[in-house]
């Protein structure tokens, strides 16, 4: 934000500012703060996704004094879906500032993956002003974190296993849930001892290897289906794939309709 790597067209609002502070003044140390009024929320598309470590509040001087917001929650998007960031599996209520020009930095106990997220300021303060800053670096592909995207199990049946690319959306002690890209409104839960995720990693060939497991698309017109099988043999030269899927099916498979059974790991030991 400080540095203007994020452009003032994917920082909104959905609020009328005030003051004649539009959301593009957000931006932690900038001369002028964003100002609102009411319950409302501040979006921010980072341009692409990220791991979400810690944010940064400031408040800001106006004609009418300074402002500042106390407190804040956060949310962010796993694919379509919209979720409140959680410690411990409750909201976390996060403590803003104190006064109009010191920085809150906060450490998020549980980071999250993601490309857009919201910051919903709290009604103590109104009107409110708001300047800030978002910390994180690239996300790791084998990891589990709210947000991170893998293909996901989805049904046991044909004598198989059925998967899709899905997005993580909440972690507890004992379980994980996920919703499908193809459609956020369907979910699983399962068991977080339960092998049901899959790196979403395109192979390279040399990792493929004769009876090594795979997931890949089993059928031409509907790539967002993957299913379990083994892998019968190869063609390097063009990039292909025997795979006899767990139900008897056989089919050769371009290599980026492929995954290897990799599963990912936990790396937030407590939640």
């Amino acid at each position: 934000m400080e540095n203007y790597q994020i452009p003032d067209s994917r920082i909104n609002s959905p609020a009328r500012h005030y003051f004649r502070r539009s959301p593009r003044y957000a931006r932690l140390n900038g001369r002028l703060p964003w100002c609102a009024v009411g319950q409302t929320y501040l979006q921010i598309d980072l341009g692409r996704t990220f791991k979400v470590t810690s944010i940064a509040t400031q408040g800001g001087r106006t004609d009418t004094g300074d402002k500042w917001v106390k407190q804040y929650k956060v949310a962010f998007y796993a694919g379509a879906t919209r979720v409140m960031y959680s410690e411990s599996g409750l909201e976390k209520p996060i403590q803003g500032n104190r006064d109009a020009s010191s920085v809150m930095k906060y450490q998020l106990k549980e980071p999250f993956v993601t490309r857009k997220l919201r910051i919903y300021p709290g009604l103590q303060f109104q009107p409110f002003c708001l300047r800030m800053e978002i910390y994180g670096c690239n996300p790791n592909p084998e990891c589990i974190l709210p947000g991170s995207v893998f293909w996901g199990l989805w049904s046991r049946r044909d004598n198989t296993l059925n998967y899709y690319r899905a997005f993580i959306t909440r972690i507890t002690a004992s379980h994980i849930n996920f919703h499908l890209q193809l459609n956020n409104a369907q979910w699983r839960s399962y068991k977080r001892t339960e092998p049901v995720l899959v790196i979403d990693k395109i192979p390279e060939m040399k990792e493929i290897s004769v009876n090594s497991s795979v997931i890949a698309v089993h059928r031409p017109s509907f790539q967002e289906w993957y299913r379990a099988g083994n892998v019968a043999g190869s063609n390097e030269r063009l990039s292909l794939v025997h795979v006899r899927f767990k139900n008897g099916d056989q089919r050769l498979v371009p290599l980026n309709q492929l995954r290897s059974v990799k599963r990912p790991k936990f790396c937030v030991d407590r939640v």
